[in-house]
């Protein structure tokens, strides 16, 4: 869900503030699926993060979203890209 109130002390009605939804895919290049036990892993993953320098991140994601007031478009296409390091 996507929202925009542009002066939260003149908000408006809210069919005059843009608010969407949509369905939203996430993904993480070169994230791998981990084996065992989940707080196994989740300690290991700890203990590799204090031995080393941390490692830059990309992350994708990509929706199409849908109107919910009249001040929004019918539809969009969303577009978002992050890089952690």
């Amino acid at each position: 869900m996507f929202g925009e109130i542009e002066d939260l002390s003149h908000a408006g009605s809210f069919n005059q503030q843009n608010h969407s939804i949509g369905p939203t895919l996430f993904w993480k290049p070169g994230e791998k699926e981990e084996e065992g036990d989940e707080e196994e892993a989740k300690g290991d993953k700890d203990n590799d993060k204090a031995s080393g320098p941390s490692e830059m991140q990309l992350s994708f994601n990509i929706g199409l979203q849908f109107g919910v007031t009249d001040a929004t478009s019918d539809t969009a296409l969303k577009f978002q890209g992050s890089l952690s390091f």
